[in-house]
C-alpha cells in the first residue's frame, strides 16, 4: 500500500525558537517526516491543477438528481435525507483547499507520492468510500440525528454525483475507478470554460437547469408538492413512516 509521507514546515519565526530553545536532537517537527498515512483516499492521477473546475453547476447537478434520488428513497422508507446528496456537492473539490490552508494556516505540508497534495488526488473511489463513511458518522451527530445508513448511502452519491459531472465534462478527467483502476475517463462533452461571470460555464450550467427543470415537474407530477417539505434537513417523516 502507498503511504503519504506528512512534513511539517515551521515558519521561520517558529524554525528560530526551535533551535534556540531545543537541545539535540533536532526538534522531530522540523522538517522531518512525523507520520505516516495510509493513502487510500490518494490516487496516482496526473495533474490536473490547471483544470478550470466546475462551481455553480455543481450545485444545479446535485439538485437534479438529489430529487429524483429522494422520491425514490422516500416510497421505500419514508424518509428523503437527499438534501445531503446537494451539501456534498462540492466534497471533492476540497483537495483545492486543503493544502494551502494547512500550508499557510499550520504549516504543513502534505506530500503524496513525492509531489503536494493536489487537485485532482481526491476524484477517486477511494476518497468515495472514506468520505461516505466519515459523513454518516458526522451526520449521526445532533442536530442533525441522521440514520447512519442514510449518510453512508447519500453521502457517498452525493460525492458520486460530484464525479460524474466532472467525467461527462472533461476528457481526460480523474482516475475515478481508483484503487480499482489508474485509467482517467472522461466523455468531454464540454470544452469548459468559466464564461459566465467566473462562476460558470453557460452551456454546462444551462443543461443543469434543464434538467433540473425536469426533475421538478416529474417529482411534482408524481408526488405533488409535499416533497418540498419532506427534502428539507430538519423535517421529521409522520409516525408510521419509519
Amino acid at each position: 500500500m502507498d503511504y503519504v509521507r506528512v512534513f511539517v514546515h515551521m515558519t521561520p519565526m517558529f524554525a528560530c525558537d526551535a533551535e534556540r530553545y531545543l537541545s539535540p536532537p533536532a526538534d522531530p517537527w522540523c522538517g522531518h517526516s512525523f507520520r505516516y498515512i495510509p493513502s487510500l483516499l490518494l490516487s496516482r492521477i496526473p495533474d490536473h491543477s490547471s483544470f478550470t473546475t466546475m462551481l455553480l453547476e455543481h450545485i444545479v447537478y446535485s439538485a437534479a438528481f438529489a430529487l429524483m434520488a429522494g422520491m425514490v428513497y422516500r416510497h421505500f422508507t419514508g424518509r428523503d435525507p437527499s438534501w445531503i446528496i446537494i451539501a456534498c456537492a462540492w466534497a471533492p473539490d476540497i483537495d483545492e483547499f486543503l493544502y494551502p490552508v494547512a500550508r499557510r494556516l499550520l504549516g504543513i505540508s502534505l506530500t503524496v507520492n513525492s509531489h503536494p497534495l493536489r487537485h485532482g488526488d481526491l476524484h477517486t473511489f477511494g476518497a468515495l468510500i472514506v468520505f461516505a463513511v466519515l459523513c454518516a458518522l458526522f451526520l449521526r451527530l445532533s442536530p442533525f440525528n441522521v440514520r447512519l445508513r442514510d449518510g453512508l448511502l447519500f453521502g457517498g452519491l452525493g460525492y458520486g454525483v460530484h464525479l460524474a459531472c466532472d467525467a461527462l465534462v472533461y476528457n481526460p478527467a480523474y482516475a475515478i475507478f481508483w484503487p480499482l483502476s489508474s485509467m482517467n475517463p472522461g466523455l468531454g462533452l464540454f470544452h469548459y470554460s468559466r464564461d459566465l461571470f467566473g462562476l460558470a460555464d453557460s452551456q454546462v450550467l444551462a443543461a443543469g437547469i434543464l434538467l433540473l427543470v425536469c426533475a421538478i415537474i416529474i417529482r411534482t407530477a408524481i408526488t405533488g408538492t409535499d416533497w418540498i417539505e419532506a427534502s428539507i434537513p430538519w423535517h421529521r417523516p409522520p409516525p408510521g413512516n419509519d
